[in-house]
């Protein structure tokens, strides 16, 4: 699975590429959709003790694993 960190690349791609989903009841971990190859992505923020959650995590994701975290 593919999986792109940093501020500036996480936005840039998903500005590009994703169509937001759903986002979970904690308001930090967003399911994305590829627009052209409908695959998802996971966008977290593995650093959740640094103010802001620190850097955001972009991570490609099983189809079933979106469906278990997120029930779509």
């Amino acid at each position: 699975m593919s999986v792109i960190t940093g501020n500036r690349e996480v936005d840039i791609y998903i500005d590009l590429n994703l169509v937001k989903v759903k986002t979970d009841e904690s308001g930090w971990v967003t399911l994305y959709l590829h627009k052209t190859t409908n695959q998802y992505w996971v966008q977290t923020y593995p650093n959740s003790e640094m103010h802001g959650g620190g850097q955001p995590k972009l991570e490609q994701v099983a189809a079933a694993v979106a469906k278990k975290k997120f029930d779509v």
